[in-house]
């Protein structure tokens, strides 16, 4: 009768050390996989700057000519009043 309960205290805790085992092994590769897609993703953003770079600066270019222009609307404005 004693070594029944052993056995079956032993099988719970091998079952419960494979279970955790698993458990180990399945956020290691969770892990990976959001590594890997981080990866990609900077990648990808890394590309698109290199070949839109000219785009990039024609925006910028573009919303300091017009932050320009609103603030000598708001300037004239001031001098109406």
């Amino acid at each position: 009768m004693g070594n029944s309960v052993k056995y079956k205290e032993k099988k719970t805790i091998y079952r419960s050390s494979i279970l955790v085992q698993f458990l180990i092994n399945l956020t290691g590769f969770v892990c990976l996989f959001v590594v890997i897609i981080l990866c990609v993703v900077e990648v990808i953003i890394i590309l698109m700057l290199i070949f839109l770079r000219n785009r990039i600066r024609i925006a910028i270019a573009l919303l300091k000519e017009g932050s320009r222009y609103v603030c000598l609307i708001l300037i004239y404005f001031e001098f109406i009043k």
